[in-house]
C-alpha cells in the first residue's frame, strides 16, 4: 500500500474508532478505503460531471439527509459522537439541511468517512470479508442498481491497492 493510501487508511481508523469499536472492525475500514478508491481514487471532492456528491467518498446531500431523517434523528447519542468526531455542532447532525452538508463534505473528511460507515452500518448483511464482497456491498449498497459504477469496475481500481 502506498504511503499516502496508508495516511487515509489511518484517517479512517481513526476515525471509526472515535464514534466506536463497533464501527470501526477491520471489514469496515477495509471497505471505507476502497470506497473512496473506487469513487474518487482520492484525488476528487466534488463528483465530476454532475457535482452532486461530494468529499473522496462521493456522498450526496441526499444520503446525509437520509442518515440524519432515518437513523441518526432515533439515536441522540450517535449523532453526539458524530459531532464529537467531526468537530461540527450536534445541531448539524440533527438537521437536514442538504446545501450545508455539501458544503461541509468538501472540507471534514471526518463527516464523509461517518456518512459513508453509516451508509454500510445501516444495511443488514453483513460486511465482506474478500475484495469480491466488498465490490458486491458496494454496489448493492453504496453505488446502488442504478448507479453508473460496476463490480468490474470496482474489482479493477480496488484490486490495485488491496
Amino acid at each position: 500500500m502506498s504511503e499516502p493510501l496508508s495516511q487515509i487508511k489511518d484517517l479512517i481508523e481513526d476515525c471509526l474508532n472515535a464514534l466506536g469499536s463497533k464501527y470501526a472492525k477491520p471489514e469496515a475500514i477495509e471497505l471505507c478505503l476502497a470506497t473512496g478508491l473506487v469513487e474518487s481514487n482520492y484525488r476528487y471532492i466534488k463528483q465530476i460531471g454532475s457535482g452532486i456528491a461530494s468529499s473522496y467518498w462521493q456522498i450526496e446531500g441526499d444520503t446525509c439527509i437520509d442518515n440524519i431523517q432515518n437513523y441518526l434523528q432515533f439515536r441522540g447519542k450517535l449523532a453526539e459522537k458524530c459531532a464529537e468526531v467531526s468537530e461540527t455542532p450536534l445541531e448539524l447532525w440533527q438537521t437536514p439541511d442538504k446545501k450545508r452538508w455539501e458544503n461541509v463534505l468538501k472540507f471534514n473528511m471526518n463527516s464523509a468517512i461517518i456518512h459513508c460507515r453509516l451508509k454500510y452500518w445501516r444495511d443488514s448483511r453483513p460486511l465482506p470479508t474478500t475484495t469480491n464482497g466488498m465490490a458486491q456491498a458496494w454496489k448493492q449498497i453504496y453505488n446502488t442498481s442504478g448507479g453508473s459504477g460496476s463490480v468490474g469496475h470496482f474489482l479493477e481500481v480496488v484490486g490495485k491497492h488491496i
